[in-house]
């Protein structure tokens, strides 16, 4: 039997494991087996599980593993309930913390009130621009899509209003196109002023969810780079809303939000 805690960022939800006690063997048995776990109506139920392992350049290593077995890497609602979970079950000590992840080192910040953790900030790195905005076609739908990198690719779309997009139809081909070799996670973005935007998200890897927040962080990037949205933005997601700067000095996002821990569990593999 091993414990796990459950955790949501704005409804993005996942499965936290710590493998301090766990062989090599267990810890590639959880992966093989995260399907299953999160599977909803069988399992436990989440849009992913994440692990916590020793690391040697930082104070603690994040391991990603998306609802179908993929590995992204990285995960923003995901860092924010990981950096809140290891404060509060002693495994780092200090609220200023580093976490090694498949992007490199990010430093969450969790933002305490009268003795209660009530945001967690993070400095989610320089977003990577490498490519053009340009147009694609699947059989459900063609868009002009901004391709924007946060370490795992994204890709954004502006819309004038989201109730009109079906992301069940469009998301699974705009997410696996060729334009992505390493598949993406695709947003729909309507903007409401200079200052907040509504976004809908397709997430590679786990499909529709409630909030993504390298997503938010992206689609922040793409609106100023369109001088479209200033610096600081309100991110809305289904789940609720990110407070998202991309800070012009250091070139580096930062993503402010939530996380909550649910309950915790054993599970047997």
């Amino acid at each position: 039997m091993m414990s796990f805690t459950k955790a949501h960022g704005l409804g993005n939800d996942f499965i936290l494991i710590d493998t301090a006690h766990l062989t090599d063997t267990q810890i590639n048995a959880i992966i093989q087996h995260t399907p299953a776990l999160c599977a909803r109506h069988i399992g436990i139920g989440a849009d992913g599980v994440i692990l916590a392992l020793p690391s040697t350049i930082a104070d603690i290593k994040m391991r990603v593993i998306n609802s179908d077995g993929s590995e992204p890497e990285m995960c923003g609602n995901g860092i924010r309930c990981f950096a809140k979970w290891v404060y509060l079950t002693g495994q780092v000590l200090n609220p200023s913390m580093s976490i090694e992840t498949g992007r490199g080192i990010l430093y969450p910040e969790l933002i305490i009130e009268n003795d209660k953790i009530k945001t967690i900030k993070v400095d989610m790195g320089e977003p990577i621009l490498d490519d053009q905005p340009l147009t694609i076609s699947t059989p459900k739908i063609t868009v002009d899509i901004i391709p924007i990198s946060m370490g795992n690719p994204h890709g954004i779309i502006w819309q004038t209003d989201l109730s009109k997009i079906d992301l069940d139809l469009v998301g699974p081909g705009l997410s696996t196109h060729a334009t992505f070799p390493n598949q993406a996670n695709i947003e729909f973005a309507q903007i409401l002023s200079k200052n907040e935007v509504n976004v809908i998200v397709w997430e590679r890897g786990a499909g529709k969810t409630m909030a993504c927040g390298t997503g938010a962080c992206a689609v922040a990037v793409a609106g100023i780079l369109q001088n479209k949205l200033n610096r600081t933005v309100k991110v809305n997601l289904p789940g609720g809303s990110l407070d998202i700067h991309w800070d012009e000095e250091t070139n580096h996002v930062w993503m402010t939000g939530p996380a909550e821990l649910v309950y915790e569990g054993k599970l047997a593999l």
